[in-house]
C-alpha cells in the first residue's frame, strides 16, 4: 500500500472504511432476518456443502452450534417427492433449481405425534 500524501486522503480512506462497516452491519441484519438466532436451523442445498459452509459462517458469527443442522443434500434423495433438476437439454450440464419448492417452516405450529 502506498503512502497516503495529505489529509484528505486520510479523510477519502476514513469514509470508505464507513461504508464497509455500514455494508458489514446491513449483512448481518439480513443473515439474523433469514437465520434467527432464536430458532432451530436445517440447512439443505444440492449436495450438503454450501449447507456445511453456511453452518460454520453461522456458528462463527455467534449462532448457536447446537441449533444449526445441515441435512445434506438433496441430491441425494431418492423418495417420491423427487424432482429433477439436472438437465443436459442443451448439451451442457445444468441446473433448474427453480423447480425446488422452498419453504419457511414455522415450528411453533407443530405438534408431536
Amino acid at each position: 500500500m502506498g503512502k497516503r500524501k495529505n489529509k484528505k486522503d486520510d479523510e477519502h480512506l476514513n469514509k470508505h472504511a464507513m461504508h464497509l462497516v455500514r455494508l458489514c452491519l446491513m449483512a448481518l441484519d439480513i443473515l439474523e432476518y433469514l437465520f434467527p438466532k432464536d430458532k432451530t436451523i436445517f440447512l439443505m442445498c444440492g449436495g450438503g456443502g454450501y449447507a456445511g459452509f453456511t453452518k460454520n459462517l453461522l456458528v462463527s458469527l455467534g449462532w448457536d452450534e447446537n441449533k444449526i443442522y445441515n441435512v445434506g443434500g438433496y441430491w441425494y434423495y431418492e423418495g417420491k417427492n423427487y424432482i429433477e433438476v439436472k438437465t443436459d437439454k442443451y448439451g451442457d450440464i445444468s441446473y433448474q433449481f427453480y423447480k425446488i419448492p422452498y419453504h419457511n417452516i414455522d415450528f411453533d405450529t407443530l405438534h408431536e405425534v
